[in-house]
């Protein structure tokens, strides 16, 4: 009984000293350095880093292009859920290993010119009609035939940019710069 008596009698105190422990508790978490990045760095928005580079944007447009060349390569046009999500990860790796190939390509001091990348194309273009035809152009000519005719598919393919904003022809567009963007990873991935 005394010692609750001397509780009564020193109460505020003890509230004072149970306040200040518990504030002390609060700001050590909220100073702790990972508490501190995740309150007032974090982005909830973002869907993916790579080293430390939000890449919501590229992911995205890496997803559509990647998603077309699909349906291309596979001659569908429709994917069932397990197939978009793998379409996902397939988009996600080849971003990856792109950013990742691409840094380690410059430091080798090798390095995908406009003028390369121009004539590397016009070559796998023109392979399409012949026995070696290049496997990602002439999978995307083979998409193309029933779509287009057989006689417009090489001058559709040529002439690709003059198709970027016209609406029938958008899909086929982001199907191509996805046979692009494969074509010239395995090109890097050969040297």
């Amino acid at each position: 009984m005394a010692a609750i008596g001397s509780i009564r009698k020193h109460g505020v105190l003890l509230m004072v000293i149970i306040g200040f422990a518990l504030l002390l508790f609060l700001l050590t978490g909220l100073f702790d350095s990972n508490t501190l990045y995740r309150v007032f760095a974090s982005d909830q928005y973002t869907m993916g880093e790579i080293e430390g580079k939000n890449v919501n944007e590229l992911y995205s447009k890496t997803f559509e292009k990647s998603a077309a060349f699909m349906k291309v390569m596979n001659q569908r046009d429709n994917f069932t859920e397990t197939e978009n999500f793998q379409i996902h990860q397939y988009a996600w790796d080849q971003l990856v290993k792109k950013i990742l190939l691409d840094k380690e390509l410059k430091k080798l001091g090798i390095v995908f010119h406009d003028d390369l990348k121009e004539n590397l194309i016009s070559d796998a273009i023109a392979s399409i009609t012949t026995e070696q035809a290049n496997p990602y152009f002439s999978g995307y000519a083979q998409y193309l035939i029933p779509l287009i005719g057989i006689e417009k598919v090489l001058n559709f393919i040529n002439n690709i940019e003059e198709y970027r904003f016209i609406e029938w022809a958008q899909p086929l567009y982001i199907a191509y710069q996805g046979v692009e963007d494969a074509f010239f990873y395995q090109k890097k991935l050969d040297i």
